[in-house]
This record gives C-alpha cells, sequence and structure tokens, in this order.
C-alpha cells in the first residue's frame, strides 16, 4: 500500500488524540483518504502576491493587511488571475480509487442555479468524491468556487449528485449602494475536481438581482 505515497504528501491537520489511529488507517488501506485541500500550496514563495510583508520584523504579526495588490482575488484566485500553476491546487485531493464525473446539467430557477451530474466510482475499493462547482461571472475571467458536495461510492457504483449554488457567490458588492449584485449576462459553470483541473463549461444566462448585505 505505501506504493500510493512515493510521490505524494500525507497531511494530517489538527489530529488530535486519534491522529495517529487515523494516519495509520490511511497508510495500510484501511481508509480511504478523501481530503481536498482548503487552500494552495505554491511551488514558492515569488507565487505569492507578497513574498516579503513590509513591516514585519522578527516574526511579529503585522498590524494591518491592505489587500490593494489582490483586490477580490485573494487564495487560489490569485494564482488562477496570474496564470500561475501552483504545487497543489485549491480543491486538489488524491484517493486509493479512481472517479468519473460525467457532463454537468444546469438548470435555474429565478436566479437560483441548481448543476446536476454522475459520479462513478471506477476503482476497487470503497471511496468518496468532491463535487467542486466553479462559476465565472460575466466580465471576469477567474473561476470561483460556488458549491460543492462529497459523495461516497462503493467499487462500480454511480450516484447522481445535486448541487444548489449560493447566489451570494454569483454576485459581487456593490459599495456605492451597499449590496451585493448579480449581473445580467451569461455564466459559465465548470465541475472539476479541483480549481485548476475543471472540464468544459456549461452556460447559464441571469437577470440582474440584488441581494441584501
Amino acid at each position: 500500500m505505501f506504493k500510493y505515497f512515493t510521490s505524494t504528501t500525507l497531511e494530517a491537520w489538527c489530529p488530535g488524540s486519534g491522529g495517529g489511529e487515523a494516519i495509520a488507517n490511511i497508510l495500510t488501506g484501511k481508509v480511504d483518504p478523501s481530503g481536498h485541500l482548503p487552500i494552495t500550496f505554491p511551488r514558492s514563495v515569488k507565487q505569492l502576491p507578497r513574498p516579503t510583508i513590509n513591516g514585519v520584523k522578527g516574526g511579529a504579526p503585522a498590524k494591518t493587511v491592505d489587500y490593494n495588490i489582490e483586490g477580490a482575488n485573494v487564495g487560489y484566485r490569485w494564482y488562477q488571475k496570474h496564470y500561475l500553476k501552483p504545487l497543489f491546487a485549491f480543491g486538489y485531493g488524491l484517493s486509493y480509487t479512481t472517479f468519473n464525473q460525467g457532463e454537468p446539467q444546469v438548470s435555474k430557477h429565478g436566479n437560483v442555479v441548481k448543476v446536476r451530474l454522475k459520479i462513478s466510482n471506477t476503482g476497487h475499493v470503497v471511496g468518496a468524491d468532491v463535487a467542486q462547482i466553479y462559476v465565472q461571472v460575466p466580465g471576469d475571467s477567474v473561476r470561483r468556487l460556488a458549491g460543492f458536495k462529497k459523495v461516497d461510492l462503493k467499487p462500480g457504483q454511480s450516484k447522481d449528485v445535486s448541487v444548489t449554488l449560493n447566489p451570494r457567490l454569483l454576485a459581487d458588492f456593490d459599495t456605492a449602494h451597499d449590496r451585493w449584485t448579480i449581473k445580467a449576462g451569461t455564466y459559465r459553470i465548470y465541475a472539476g475536481v479541483s480549481n485548476m483541473d475543471v472540464g468544459s463549461p456549461v452556460r447559464v444566462t441571469l437577470s440582474e438581482h440584488h441581494l441584501s448585505p
């Protein structure tokens, strides 16, 4: 079983008192690893928006952080905006089994968007996959995570997964009117296994809509 980790990193965050047993269960194959990264691992500090932080001396934390460099494109969106290929992308994860995600089907009721797709376990052990739905709003080149759902599957099993997208994650904040605004236009919907690994987009047209802050 250890051959799976010859070129892979096993990360155990805040494992607690049962951490040793949990890691042993993964290493021996008793449990299939199914976690996906909630952050991005850069290839080097040169990929970061701030390789060094001004005003930080001797490890002291900065009192003020100004996001004038990143703007709204913080975290995984920074790498995509600047065409940077990180070491491990946001949403990335591995398993002892393999999965296949079908083509997403998009429906809407008003400005509420629902994405359906079939996920199949094409391997030989029980595992869990995560359907990650990303959206590219009109006028923006960056995909943003708008919904996800985890599904457990036996070998050879398939399940239909439905993900309702949070309308606020399709919107941008209008500071002049103190509200969130969903722009009118065509939105591109992607299903994938990480922010950097998605399929072909499905398009849906939405009308302008305002949400309270």
